[in-house]
């Protein structure tokens, strides 16, 4: 049975109105619809190799911060509370900590103040900028 004739079978199944006792087929059905799940959860993991590896990265860095195992939830947790934030939200981030921080190293370098480069480095500027190295990194390791 193939995966279209399967969601038929289970649709046909549940829309009748009436109990049934399964069968064989509803079975055979529901178990081709959980194989293609499983298969769907693997194939996201593989096109998303990229936020894998970033993500078991952070994973073990917070296991070290922690100092704690990977039996802990606390690291995972904290990982869950970063990526719930929109995106928007760490372009700001970069934007606040460029001003704050790295600007006063580039004044410090060069001939140019801290107000002109705030007028160069405008978040729209940043954020264009931060979109174009995220799709490099991801052409090149992809």
């Amino acid at each position: 049975m193939t995966f279209d004739k399967a969601i038929n079978r289970l649709h046909w199944r549940y829309t009748q109105g009436m109990q049934f006792k399964p069968n064989n087929n509803d079975a055979e059905a529901l178990n081709i619809v959980f194989d293609w799940i499983t298969r769907q959860k693997e194939i996201n993991v593989l096109n998303n190799d990229l936020f894998a590896k970033l993500y078991i990265y952070h994973l073990n860095q917070n296991i070290r911060h922690f100092k704690t195992t990977v039996f802990n939830n606390t690291p995972q947790k904290d990982l869950s509370r970063i990526l719930i934030y929109p995106i928007e939200y760490f372009y700001q981030s970069f934007y606040n900590s460029l001003h704050h921080n790295q600007l006063g190293k580039l004044s410090l370098e060069g001939k140019l103040t801290i107000e002109d480069l705030k007028e160069k480095y405008t978040l729209e500027i940043v954020t264009d900028q931060l979109q174009h190295m995220v799709g490099e990194a991801i052409n090149k390791f992809s």
